[in-house]
């Protein structure tokens, strides 16, 4: 799209009666100096329904009071969005210049503590049925199911057809990805999923869905500022928990203590419960990676190139080892009494967990073993750990 300066001046002064300084265009969007301070504009080519859910959503966490994510002003005519040139746009408030960097712990600590205040507002979000877009709250298991048939079918395009150039173990491996699969669901099966997944739906739930570090900008106080909610859609806080730890994890050959470190500053600010982390596990056992780069190679009309294809699912192969052991820590030291309560027999055990780990992390004080799972529990199945508080 291109545009000039006394175009974007003359749809700002039309539609928002605003007087323009300058205009930066720092794409995806144009930073506009006026009188009332600096403002961002930004151009979209979602369907309105798309643009009119995403703008409603940053509406619903400024009434909500939440002040870490763009405002949205208004037009003259009191729409939250307009449209110039066959394209949709809206007017924000600058949220911060200062981009977020994971690598820098302040940055990641910044970051997922606002994530954590982001999902204490994000709720109650009612859109005209005209702009109704599809929940996810209670979705999850058909879509791992759906996800798990997508992979078998893609080995069965390998078993059957000559796809050159894919290495010679990865039938093999695309045959583990599918088990791991399979255990992400049968986990989410026995949690308490579907508990979560009503309450999330009865207080209309929403979530960010793509919290990248490019998606927070930190203020002269080192605050965090969560924008571009482009992706934006009722679902899960646990979903968004799960891209951060995700995303942040591999680049740190999945670090069970800086997961730990995470999940500590996010239970400071919007604790979990017990019943979340199993829920957490599963969507972190399912292999997204694998997944969606098969695909884009299997199903895709313009599908990846032979060799990017294969250079990623050796990295992936690489990452494979680590990220099994910290799948398997996080089961022990968060997930111990749901495990051993369902006895799962596809979640890899080792001699060193065949008693109760030293260490059971936050989530699983006693008292809250009896207030969720309702387990029996005796003083002979702790005695080779410490003393645990209630």
């Amino acid at each position: 799209m291109t545009v000039s300066w006394e175009q974007l001046a003359g749809l700002l002064s039309r539609e928002y009666g605003l007087q323009v300084f300058s205009i930066h265009h720092l794409a995806p969007v144009y930073r506009v100096k006026t009188p009332a301070g600096p403002l961002c504009l930004k151009f979209t080519d979602k369907k309105e329904n798309h643009l009119a859910f995403m703008c409603l959503a940053m509406a619903r966490l400024n009434k909500q009071g939440f002040t870490k994510s763009p405002t949205v002003l208004a037009t003259r005519n009191g729409k939250l969005y307009t449209r110039f040139q066959n394209h949709w746009c809206f007017l924000t408030n600058w949220a911060g210049d200062t981009p977020c960097d994971f690598r820098r712990p302040s940055h990641l600590d910044a970051a997922t503590a606002t994530l954590a205040e982001f999902h204490q507002y994000a709720q109650g979000l009612e859109v005209p049925v005209s702009v109704r877009r599809r929940p996810y709250w209670l979705r999850w298991p058909q879509v791992i199911a759906r996800r798990i048939r997508d992979l078998e079918a893609y080995k069965q395009q390998v078993v059957t057809g000559f796809i050159p150039g894919l290495p010679g173990d990865f039938l093999h491996l695309l045959a583990e990805q599918i088990n791991a699969a399979k255990k992400s669901l049968a986990i989410l099966e026995k949690s308490r999923y579907n508990h979560l997944a009503l309450q999330a739906c009865n207080t209309k739930t929403f979530i960010h869905r793509d919290v990248a570090a490019r998606n927070f900008v930190l203020n002269y106080a080192g605050q965090a500022g969560l924008i571009d909610f482009d992706y934006c859609r009722w679902d899960l806080p646990l979903i968004d928990l799960t891209r951060l730890l995700d995303r942040t994890l591999r680049r740190h050959r999945w670090s069970l203590g800086l997961a730990q470190h995470i999940l500590s500053v996010y239970d400071a600010v919007n604790p979990l419960n017990p019943a979340e982390y199993p829920v957490l596990l599963a969507f972190l056992q399912f292999p997204q990676k694998f997944w969606r780069l098969c695909q884009r190679y299997f199903a895709n009309p313009q599908p990846l190139a032979p060799g990017v294809f294969i250079r990623s699912i050796r990295d992936l192969t690489r990452d494979l080892p680590a990220r099994t052991r910290f799948l398997h820590n996080l089961a022990t030291e968060y997930c111990w009494g749901f495990v051993n309560q369902f006895n799962f027999p596809t979640l890899p055990v080792s001699p060193a967990t065949t008693s109760v780990p030293a260490r059971l992390g936050i989530p699983y004080q006693l008292s809250l073993y009896h207030q969720t799972y309702q387990e029996i529990l005796t003083k002979d199945c702790f005695s080779s750990s410490p003393k645990l508080k209630d």
